[in-house]
């Protein structure tokens, strides 16, 4: 019964950080959104397993790349709860967490935009659609972006280059979706230019008008020559996106284990000089001690000569008296 009670609860309270989710992302701050934090490990659990879920139930690319950034800034928002309660390893964990969900949210974007561009029919209306959501993405990045220079500010020194390398990681990856964006929008406006070159052919060569069929010829083959041009940039631009999409999550990975090092060896020294002083302070009680030792036992040792010249000084006057 317990357990039934306590997913009921998790369910709600994570039904309550959807709604908020969902809400104005003008502040730069996600703390409202963090809801259950890693800190509480049963319920956290649960929280994680219902956020997949919804990025599970959710129908199509578009859909899941929307849950899986609902989800990533939920867990930049964790990570800022974390900083502030400076617990800084449930602050990284969460932080690499978030990195891995907006990267995520943005190849479901790229595959639906690659299935779009890849189809031979007319797909405008999706195309537009998915550019929109693009834009939304890359303007929700713009905000995480400042929440994690804000958490950086109050995060210690070792988080600090973590926080830095997610920040440029973020950064690179929102301008090399801006490109790509632009590139597109171009590489669409040459495609259309050709379709229209080969409709004006096409008529040209209805009228058998030579003049108009060599002009109209001309135009295409120069509309082409500009489409193959741009679509050679697109492509360098996408692959640049990809590299930048999928580089740094190794970075990420080894800066945290080098500050997880960093927390031990500055946990080690200090238990080691702890120990050290200990020692000392022991060595140093126990000389004064022995030296104690030493002051006591010289007294009695005095006071035996004392006592042992006093009785030859008696026995000698003794003696003296009796010569007499």
């Amino acid at each position: 019964m317990k357990k039934i009670a306590l997913l009921v609860t998790a369910i709600a309270v994570s039904l309550s950080i959807g709604g908020n989710v969902l809400a104005d992302t003008n502040t730069t701050t996600f703390a409202d959104k963090a809801g259950i934090t890693p800190d509480n490990k049963i319920l956290y659990s649960i929280d994680k397993y219902l956020d997949n879920l919804k990025v599970k139930l959710a129908s199509g690319d578009e859909k899941k790349a929307e849950a899986l950034v609902d989800v990533a800034e939920e867990r930049l928002g964790e990570s800022e709860v974390m900083a502030d309660k400076e617990k800084t390893d449930l602050s990284a964990q969460t932080l690499t967490e978030y990195n891995d969900k907006m990267a995520e949210a943005q190849d479901k974007v790229d595959a639906a935009l690659d299935k779009t561009y890849s189809s031979t029919t007319d797909n405008a209306k999706n195309l537009e659609k998915l550019e929109k959501l693009e834009t939304k993405i890359t303007d929700r990045q713009m905000k995480s972006i400042e929440v994690l220079k804000n958490i950086e500010n109050k995060a210690s020194e070792n988080a600090k280059e973590t926080l830095a390398l997610v920040i440029e990681m973020q950064t690179r990856k929102k301008e090399a979706v801006e490109a790509v964006a632009k590139e597109r929008q171009t590489l669409l406006a040459d495609k259309k230019a050709v379709k229209e070159a080969e409709e004006k052919l096409a008529q040209a060569k209805k009228t058998g008008d030579e003049l108009a069929i060599k002009a109209a010829e001309d135009i295409l083959a120069q509309a082409q020559l500009t489409l193959a041009t741009q679509n050679e940039k697109f492509l360098q631009v996408v692959a640049t996106k990809k590299e930048a999409m999928k580089g740094g999550v190794g970075e990420l990975k080894k800066q945290a284990k080098k500050e997880q090092a960093k927390d031990t060896e500055s946990s080690t020294n200090s238990s080691t000089s702890e120990d050290v002083n200990t020692t000392t302070d022991n060595t140093t009680q126990g000389t004064v001690s022995n030296n104690t030792s030493v002051k006591n036992n010289t007294k009695p040792d005095v006071k035996v000569k004392e006592n042992k010249g006093q009785e030859i000084k008696a026995n000698k006057e003794n003696n003296a008296k009796r010569n007499k």
